[in-house]
């Protein structure tokens, strides 16, 4: 028997950053905003597999694609319907959205008092996930963290509020302090027994006109410790994959959806933790014939590996040069990542000789001056940058690169044939 419905709010930014990301988009710069949401097709996947009916408004391609997009109007009519358990799935973890999320949720509580409102913080550590909960106590019932299936498969087929306060990875109020319930990791069992991504209620179509991929993860967990990257916290330093046969069903699954044009985003963070596995992964893209990118870190790299990667069809990798050791030496031993110049070189070299395009990651306030991000890039000859300037870290107290600099820095790479890449700190995360 169906069960009553449950609603999803997929929440975009608030209209001025929109407005600023639309200002930078149409000038050429590439941005990863908005990216197709898989990790939350795959949690209606679950939802439906409960046997629940779910609605989902989407304010995050909706908002983009547009013009006057009125968030409050679409709201209203999405609330037509009574919700008893509503969703909230959000990615921004910049304290400047609480506001707009709070105008979100108090919306709600007036039109929909019945409803109990969960917010799902995709890639959220429980530090920002519990100040969140403190801005918006007065309408948030609890709050989702961390590897976010876990509290869905534990309510067991049965959700409840009551249900998801005994789960893994939630905060909630009780009373006057906030209980916090114990972070958990998903076993590799429980990873391989997720369903593939329910791609009919998000409109993947409307998605790939502004980004033309599909983010997935292949694994989950981390075997480093960057201390500036939330990776371990959420996700754990022991590494467990999905398996071959399930990966074939997940390309297999998305095929017929995408055209020859779209590439397939691999997000994970560990790629490389089992070789064996990784060779595996290669040759299921080189039999489905799919464009693929990937990150990886640059010390692990080597002609074997670049050799695999471009037999399979990887057009692209992503070396993190977040922070690098010769030019933040203190930095670099503070955050545990000992990343030099040398081996961001040499790994860019390696691909290149396989004919595999090479992107570093870059966070601007991670380096003295512009012109030392410019002497990196310089040395290493990439073919793109990612920026990732709108993250703010305890760490330093330079203000993240204004849209001033942004187009400037733009402009000169765009005279070295250098392709640019915002990252907004909203990518999915993947499935």
């Amino acid at each position: 028997m169906r069960k009553e419905a449950i609603g999803i709010i997929n929440l975009g930014l608030m209209d001025r950053k929109i407005r600023e990301l639309k200002e930078i988009y149409h000038k050429g710069i590439k941005i990863d905003y908005p990216e197709y949401p898989t990790r939350l097709a795959s949690l209606i996947s679950l939802l439906k597999n409960m046997n629940y009916k779910v609605r989902v408004y989407d304010g995050v391609i909706n908002g983009w694609l547009e013009k006057e997009f009125n968030e409050i109007k679409s709201l209203t009519s999405f609330l037509k319907e009574s919700f008893g358990l509503l969703f909230i799935y959000q990615k921004s973890q910049d304290l400047s959205e609480i506001e707009h999320l709070l105008s979100v949720v108090k919306y709600i509580k007036e039109n929909r008092p019945e409803s109990e409102i969960v917010l799902i913080y995709v890639n959220a550590k429980k530090g920002f996930a519990s100040t969140v909960l403190k801005s918006l106590k007065d309408y948030l019932s609890i709050v989702v963290y961390g590897e976010i299936e876990l509290p869905l498969i534990s309510a067991n087929s049965n959700l409840s509020l009551e249900k998801l306060k005994l789960s893994p990875n939630t905060l909630y109020y009780h009373h006057d302090y906030i209980k916090e319930n114990p972070l958990q990791y998903s076993t590799e069992s429980l990873l391989n027994s997720l369903l593939l991504p329910d791609f009919t209620e998000l409109e993947l179509d409307k998605y790939l006109k502004v980004n033309n991929y599909i983010p997935i993860t292949l694994s989950r967990g981390c075997r480093y410790r960057c201390k500036h990257c939330p990776t371990s916290e959420i996700y754990g330093n022991s590494w467990r994959s999905f398996r071959i046969e399930k990966i074939q069903k997940l390309l297999e699954e998305i095929k017929d959806k995408i055209d020859k044009n779209t590439r397939i985003l691999v997000s994970d963070f560990d790629l490389l933790y089992n070789l064996e596995w990784f060779k595996e992964v290669c040759k299921i893209f080189k039999t489905t014939g799919y464009s693929w990118e990937c990150r990886m870190r640059p010390d692990l790299i080597n002609e074997k590996i670049a050799n695999e990667l471009s037999i399979s069809g990887c057009e692209k990798i992503t070396f993190g040069a977040d922070v690098v050791y010769d030019y933040n030496p203190s930095l670099a031993t503070s955050l545990d990542k000992m990343i030099t110049r040398n081996t961001l070189m040499k790994a860019c070299s390696i691909c290149k000789t396989y004919g595999i395009n090479v992107a570093l990651y870059v966070i601007p306030e991670f380096f003295p001056s512009m012109e030392v991000i410019f002497e990196l890039i310089n040395h290493c000859h990439p073919d793109s940058v990612v920026l990732s300037p709108f993250r703010t870290y305890n760490s330093l107290l330079e203000k993240p690169f204004i849209s001033k600099e942004i187009k400037y820095f733009s402009e000169v790479l765009k005279g070295k044939n250098i392709e640019v890449t915002l990252c907004t700190g909203m990518g999915e995360g993947a499935w």
